[in-house]
């Protein structure tokens, strides 16, 4: 960056004559590079204040980048002050973080907006006095310090699993604060800390011995004795949710960040709005005429590399900013032969900018592909697995695996080779009990049975337990060999090997509109080296909903495609296939090859067509539902098969992919594969590869399971409406379906509603999908014909009816239809508002909203 940056102009000395300097005319990202510049020459402190939260990420992501150091963010609330309902746990930590850092000194550079600064924050001095601080040897007793994080808004729990929570168990707390990779473990001798150690959330053993800590406030409310006092003279509960919005009641004195700033340092302000501040400012006015903006290319890189032969002959110095090395390789093979003087960087910023005064031009790859750039978000650590020993509750049916089914009563502290040591106590028939130190706790599970009927607890000492596991593992014995049986001819054969990666193939990867995952990118080489194989694929791609499955399926199709092979992909319902069909389509519409959909959706003579087309080769890749299985679909050389959602097929059908997938190299793509797929994988019969990273800038679903309520109704959608979204209402009883539309009418009168269920003809259906798709309609009435598939970006609230009727994969099928954007989602499961629900949809509900979190 340091050489893009020489060919800016040089101000410092401007501004630290005139301390009010004015520069117009300069791009967003060319902006954050002389801002940055300017820092380094005076070296001096940076606040950078942007127009909006976006602008704001983007700024700090940019800085981050120039600087090679970590910026802080200091964010608005994401709600206005009088609809402030609670702290987002990302925003609150971002603004902490950047208020300790700054009054410690230990940040350069700084972030904030203009709507964050109209918004006081507690002073400097209530800040540092809230800052708890420990240190081994120094007095601090256990209760003062509960009392302590309790004020400062962490939640008591029996057992610590995420940020902040904090527990008490005898002479111990243990905390997980924010800044913080692991959760501390606090052990107190009296009224002084003998010891503080991280420890490991899952496994719960100690990692590293500390000296000190400092525990920054959960919630910028900072709360002491004093002011706790106080705040309930005007409030009934000062912890409550929105709170924060009475600082003003609670806390005499208020001030902004721009108080927490050293004397000399700078502040650059890029708004619209006219900001006063004390200290030397440097203010950006008016359009890019400088520096304007990079052109726009819409994914046309030929157009791209006709601007740099232009730029060429005009003696311009260009550069390329790729997201990371894996790109800048994509680009240098493609780019360095014919552009040997372009220099390729794998350091991106937001914007590209052209400077004709320096003859300077500098592009990134994702403008040039119409590639959003996310910000990037810390995923905190807390949390752990669902048949993790840490999720059972008190009275949870578990299985050791030496002693056989016990009942777990809770955690004890118990003296264990002459030193305290936390235990789980597993209860068995007869009441005998069973001691389990955390350090063996691998060897409990939780129970999980197929029955509502709670299995018989077993005997200790009796033996039963053992017969039980010899037959068993018996059992398993002849699964195995059938499955093993069932697979060993295809092993035995030998498959299509297909070539390594093409430059077209290259330029593909390099056009995806966002930045891969690490879990993407190893399933793309996973995929990649099965197909160059000569043994058959036949792998599982496993992941959440909406993290980026389909661009896997996408890549391989186009690889077997390049080798001239035709691909087939099986998708479970119509809607599924007229989406993977407009995606497959858009990734690949600047490729000389062919894409069809086979479904309901076409007519007779359509399907006529596109079947002359498979066998006589003139189409590459079809899509479609289980009409791809018909006998009279035949193929010229069908060289992979794509299976999405494969549990969702019949028993017909699963015999009629066998016969295929026997041929040809396969990949099966699922969110929630059924326990004998997983089995597969498990066994090595099956490869198997899991996308758990969440994409960039994702949210994780507010969940809520509660009764029907029309005023929850008419608030929730009209909130999503009024951000510029759209509500997705599950309702899967097609014949009250019009009532349920007449009813909607009632209560929301000024929406526009779409209704889409299975019985609608096939090209009504389709219409009404794509109208809402380009937001004609405000709602869709829909039954569970969404569950799998539809991708509406722009709809980011749902309504399940009757979610007690759905089972567990379904309800998690149906929320992944929202939250698939930045936008924070919402999803209400309703239930009705009178009438008991079985235990089982209890169950199902209860686990459907305590796992919402990513990847959970």
């Amino acid at each position: 960056m340091e050489a893009i940056s020489q060919k800016l102009p040089g101000i410092s000395d401007r501004l630290a004559a005139e301390h009010r300097l004015v520069v117009e005319g300069f791009a967003a990202s060319a902006k954050r590079l002389l801002s940055a510049k300017v820092m380094m020459e005076l070296q001096r402190p940076l606040l950078c204040v942007a127009d909006t939260d976006e602008a704001g990420w983007k700024t700090r992501d940019d800085l981050s980048t120039i600087l090679e150091e970590h910026v802080c963010y200091f964010p608005a609330w994401d709600d206005e002050p009088d609809e402030f309902k609670g702290p987002e746990v990302e925003i609150v930590r971002q603004r902490v973080e950047t208020l300790w850092s700054l009054l410690t000194r230990s940040v350069r550079a700084a972030v904030t907006t203009t709507d964050a600064l109209k918004h006081g924050v507690v002073s400097r001095d209530t800040f540092s006095k809230a800052v708890l601080r420990l240190t081994t040897g120094v007095k601090n007793d256990r209760d003062g310090v509960a009392e302590r994080l309790l004020l400062l808004g962490f939640e008591s729990v029996e057992l610590v699993e995420d940020v902040g929570q904090f527990s008490v168990r005898g002479g111990i707390i243990d905390v997980f604060p924010f800044i913080s990779e692991d959760p501390l473990r606090i052990e107190f001798l009296g009224d002084r800390v003998e010891s503080i150690r991280s420890f490991d959330v899952t496994s719960q053993r100690s990692k590293k011995l500390l000296r000190s800590f400092f525990i920054l406030p959960y919630r910028e409310l900072c709360l002491t004795p004093l002011t706790y006092r106080r705040a309930l003279k005007h409030l009934e509960d000062p912890l409550g949710d929105g709170s924060e919005r009475y600082l003003h009641l609670i806390h005499r004195k208020l001030e902004t960040i721009l108080d927490y700033l050293p004397s000399d340092a700078i502040v650059v302000i890029d708004s619209e709005r006219d900001i006063d501040v004390s200290h030397d400012a440097l203010v950006f006015a008016g359009q890019g005429r400088q520096v304007r903006p990079q052109p726009v290319y819409q994914g046309n890189f030929n157009l791209f590399k006709e601007d740099l032969q232009k730029l060429k002959k005009m003696g311009y110095h260009a550069f390329l900013l790729a997201a990371n090395e894996r790109q800048r390789d994509r680009f240098s093979d493609i780019l360095s032969e014919e552009f040997p003087e372009l220099r390729i960087l794998s350091q991106s910023l937001h914007e590209g900018f052209i400077y004709p005064h320096a003859k300077l031009a500098c592009f990134t790859d994702h403008e040039i592909f119409q590639r959003p750039k996310f910000r990037t978000r810390k995923r905190f650590p807390g949390g752990v697995p669902i048949d993790d020993i840490l999720s059972l509750k008190k009275g949870d049916i578990c299985v050791h695996v030496d002693h056989g089914i016990g009942r777990f009563d809770g955690m004890r502290r118990m003296h264990v080779d002459g030193r305290d040591t936390d235990c789980l106590l597993l209860t068995y028939r007869d009441g005998d009990r069973l001691y389990v130190p955390t350090h063996q706790m691998h060897r409990v599970q939780r129970y999980i049975g197929s029955s509502a009927i709670p299995p018989q607890l077993t005997k200790l000492g009796s033996g039963s337990w053992e017969r039980a596991k010899r037959g068993t593992k018996k059992a398993v014995e002849d699964m195995t060999k059938e499955l093993l049986e069932i697979h060993a001819a295809r092993q035995s054969q030998k498959g299509h090997a297909f070539g390594s990666d093409t430059v077209w193939q290259k330029e593909l990867e390099s056009s995806f509109l966002y930045e891969e995952t690490p879990d993407q990118l190893k399933a793309f080489e996973a995929v990649k080296a099965d197909m160059e194989s000569v043994k058959p694929m036949d792998r599982l791609v496993c992941g959440e909903v909406g993290y980026g499955k389909t661009e896997v399926a996408i890549r391989a199709a186009f690889k077997a495609v390049m080798d001239d092979r035709q691909v087939a992909v099986l998708v479970p319902t119509t809607i599924l296939a007229q989406q993977h069909y407009n995606s497959f389509r858009e990734r690949l519409r600047d490729f000389p090859l062919s894409v069809e959909m086979l479904s309901r959706l076409r007519n007779r003579n359509q399907t006529k067509s596109i079947l002359q087309g498979l066998k006589s080769g003139t189409i590459d890749i079809v899509i479609g539902t289980h009409r791809l299985l018909s006998k009279d679909v035949e193929f010229k050389d069908l060289g992979l098969l794509i299976i999405d959602e494969e549990q969702r097929f019949g028993v017909k059908h699963k015999e009629k992919i066998k016969r295929i997938r026997k041929l040809v190299d396969c990949f099966t793509m699922s969110a929630t594969p059924i326990p004998r797929t997983l089995y597969m994988s498990l066994l090595g019969i099956r490869d198997m590869t899991t996308i758990e990273t969440p994409p960039a800038d994702r949210l994780s679903v507010v969940t809520d399971v509660c009764r029907w309520d029309d005023r929850l109704i008419i608030e929730a959608c009209l909130r999503e409406v009024e951000r510029g979204g759209q509500v997705f209402f599950v309702h899967n009883r097609v014949e009250t379906i019009y009532s349920m539309a007449d009813y909607l009418s009632k209560l929301l009168p000024e929406l526009r509603i779409g209704i889409a269920h299975g019985q609608l003809p096939s090209l009504h259906l389709e219409k009404i999908m794509l109208d809402f798709l380009a937001e004609r309609y405000d709602i869709l009435l829909t039954s569970a014909i969404v569950e799998s598939g539809v991708d509406v970006p722009n709809a980011n609230t749902m309504f399940v009816n009757r979610a007690d009727r759905f089972g567990l994969a379904q309800l998690h099928q149906l929320r992944g239809r929202v939250g698939r954007s930045h936008r924070r989602a919402y999803c209400y499961f309703l239930i009705p508002k009178s009438g008991r629900m079985t235990d089982e949809a209890r169950r199902r509900l209860r686990a459907i909203k305590t796992f919402s979190d990513l990847g959970s």
